[in-house]
């Protein structure tokens, strides 16, 4: 592990500019668009999730999963293919992706930002199991003529388990 901190997990700043409540505005909403879209996906409604995360990433964007080189796609729709081929390949029926600490760090020339998102993700099974995932995104957004979108995203998974329903206790 290197020692020194990613710049986007390290802290804003970004509070001298006076474009910056718009810039980390848009940014952060970059998060909430793609957990939307992902449990759009995730509710079987991958129209909606795909629109979503075309107003997410950028036509070429490049998307993966850290130290797995085999999920590595390029744009909106080859990354919801992948998320619902995903969801359904492991049986899931829904999906929360609930968003925490969100951290945006401005590029010197305002038309790139750095951002880092800590998401706890639940996957919900017929059976009543759910699969519990938490992990950072690391982003690269830009300015783009349609406004902000990320232009690569990274997926760091940091832990996962399935918690599975607990059995009545017979009675006594």
């Amino acid at each position: 592990m290197p020692e020194e901190t990613p710049r986007p997990l390290r802290t804003a700043g970004g509070g001298d500019r006076p474009d910056w409540p718009a810039v980390e505005s848009a940014v952060r909403q970059l998060a909430v668009n793609y957990a939307l879209g992902t449990d759009a996906i995730g509710r079987d409604d991958p129209e909606t999730g795909l629109a979503l995360y075309r107003r997410t990433f950028t036509p070429d964007a490049d998307i993966s999963i850290a130290g797995a080189a085999d999920t590595r796609r390029t744009g909106p729709e080859q990354w919801a293919a992948f998320v619902e081929g995903t969801f359904r390949g492991a049986g899931h029926v829904r999906t929360q992706h609930l968003i925490g600490t969100v951290n945006v760090v401005p590029g010197a020339d305002g038309a790139h930002a750095d951002m880092s998102t800590y998401m706890h993700a639940s996957h919900f099974n017929p059976s009543g199991d759910v699969l519990v995932v938490l992990l950072t995104y690391v982003d690269e957004a830009a300015r783009t003529a349609d406004g902000w979108r990320i232009v690569k995203r990274t997926l760091h998974p940091f832990a996962s388990w399935t918690q599975r329903p607990e059995t009545a206790a017979p009675d006594a």
